[in-house]
């Protein structure tokens, strides 16, 4: 299993020490939107890779903040 580009999971067992911890929660950080903008932006994204070694395939799968005040935020845009 990959996060952000760095391997956290092999053979059966996590791969983690402190530096690669510290760059992982440096990477999540950066992800987050920011709560100084006025609204959010678009394209932050966290890549998680998961391999089965059950042949070839891929899918994706987004999530969205839909807190109380993400509501109210975005309920003021027209199209």
């Amino acid at each position: 299993m990959e996060m952000g580009g760095e391997t956290i999971f092999k053979e059966g067992r996590f791969d983690l020490d402190g530096e690669k911890e510290d760059r992982l929660s440096s990477y999540i950080k950066d992800c987050q939107f920011s709560s100084t903008s006025e609204h959010p932006e678009h394209d932050k994204e966290v890549s998680i890779i998961i391999d089965f070694n059950a042949g070839k395939g891929n899918g994706r799968v987004w999530g969205s903040d839909l807190t109380k005040e993400y509501v109210a935020v975005n309920a003021e845009y027209r199209s």
